[in-house]
């Protein structure tokens, strides 16, 4: 484990999967930087946190940046590039999403499917269908998005009761 800021992981992908890697409510500190994205968050409670906004990019148009398949997570102060979808959370209860910058997708910046609870807060999105998506996501809590140039819905709600959709923006 890099337990050492002395001795960071070389990757993110490899903090998320490698033996040692994070666990279960573990932070990870991305430094500003460039980094290769396309890797799926899966354990709950984890915590990847940006310094400097750094940039996690797919050339790929093809690829989403980052997927989020368990509770908790939080994904702070990253700015996302390229690919099909920023962000796609599946079963992702209790997902934070705070202070992205999301460019350059086809389809949607943030995609939330079967997620309870979802946060997402000072988030801006640049261009694709959509910039937020969500269906079966109950409970959804929007405040501070701005949606650039979504060629269809900057929010776009499917199936999400009791949702809060506060001070937004699309333009």
């Amino acid at each position: 484990a890099a337990e050492d800021p002395a001795t960071p992981w070389r990757s993110i992908s490899r903090a998320l999967t490698g033996q040692g890697g994070l666990a279960e409510g573990d932070t990870l500190i991305v430094r500003a930087g460039t980094y290769e994205g396309g890797f799926l968050v899966d354990r709950p409670g984890v915590r990847l946190v940006g310094q400097g906004m750094p940039t996690i990019a797919v050339a790929n148009p093809g690829t989403t940046v980052l997927r989020v398949g368990a509770e908790r997570v939080v994904l702070e102060g990253l700015r996302l590039s390229g690919g099909l979808r920023g962000v796609l959370a599946q079963a992702a209860s209790g997902l934070v999403l705070r202070d992205l910058e999301i460019a350059g997708h086809a389809q949607a910046g943030i995609e939330i499917e079967a997620a309870s609870g979802a946060l997402v807060e000072r988030v801006s999105t640049e261009g694709g269908t959509h910039g937020l998506r969500a269906e079966e996501a109950p409970g959804l809590v929007v405040r501070g998005l701005r949606s650039d140039g979504p060629s269809a819905n900057g929010i776009f709600l499917v199936a999400s009761d009791d949702p809060v959709i506060d001070s937004n923006r699309v333009v």
